[in-house]
């Protein structure tokens, strides 16, 4: 698909283990008092957590230097999921405010999804005619433009077709 890119092997199993147990004690976002959504923003200096330090590796990697070259910083957030858990519904990935009594979206130039487990159903990425499915391997890092509808589909068995 025109303009995602797929690295594998980002980080290794040992990287992505120290990155679960750092969610798994990391507070929520607060959303800001005007806002419907709640996310974190690092800049790509002077890291503070595994998850910041991770964004600076991100940037400065030879596979995404094209694309990420311009960036500033980038905003993050996790989501924890388990087999029990409904599939995530088709969705462009948006900040939701209200200014001045209406409601103003913005978007970001990059979604993006780290794959910390093998478990659990393939992103789906939608652009005109075009789908790209990605199914979770830890250290698969996928990115996309963040105004591609996407979602994630259940985690059935993988067909293949001939």
């Amino acid at each position: 698909m025109a303009g995602a890119c797929l690295v594998e092997n980002l980080i290794d199993e040992e990287a992505a283990e120290s990155l679960r147990a750092f969610l798994g004690t990391c507070p929520i976002p607060v959303a800001a008092p005007d806002a419907l959504t709640a996310s974190y923003w690092a800049t790509f200096e002077a890291p503070t957590n595994p998850v910041e330090q991770l964004i600076a590796v991100l940037r400065r990697a030879p596979a995404l230097d094209a694309v990420l070259r311009h960036s500033v910083g980038a905003e993050w957030w996790w989501q924890d999921t388990d087999e029990t858990d409904p599939p995530k519904v088709f969705h462009t990935d948006c900040n939701l405010c209200f200014r001045d009594g209406a409601a103003e979206r913005s978007y970001p130039d990059w979604s993006s999804v780290l794959y910390l487990t093998d478990t659990g159903g393939a992103t789906a990425i939608f652009h005109r005619e075009e789908v790209l499915a990605s199914w979770p391997r830890t250290g698969r890092y996928l990115l996309f433009p963040g105004s591609h509808l996407h979602c994630v589909l259940f985690p059935e068995e993988r067909q293949h077709f001939e």
